[in-house]
């Protein structure tokens, strides 16, 4: 029926929120550690899926530099 549909949209609205309160708090924790940002992170940060931005914000406490956040897989088993 049409409950379920607004069951599953109402979750959808709420995740997407809770994304976009995750991404906006990653971003002043990048600009409080790495100073300002460049548009293009911006950017990537406004498009990001969730599971993206947490794994960017889990990387912050290790990261040396901007780039290191984030970083490819791949870079950080070569370097």
């Amino acid at each position: 029926m049409l409950a379920e549909p607004v069951v599953e949209w109402t979750k959808t609205w709420e995740q997407s929120g809770f994304y976009k309160g995750e991404a906006a708090l990653l971003e002043r924790q990048l600009r409080k550690r790495f100073g300002p940002l460049d548009a293009e992170t911006e950017v990537r940060l406004r498009a990001a899926s969730g599971t993206e931005i947490e794994h960017w914000a889990e990387r912050i406490f290790d990261a040396r530099q901007l780039a290191d956040v984030f970083a490819e897989e791949t870079d950080e088993r070569d370097g």
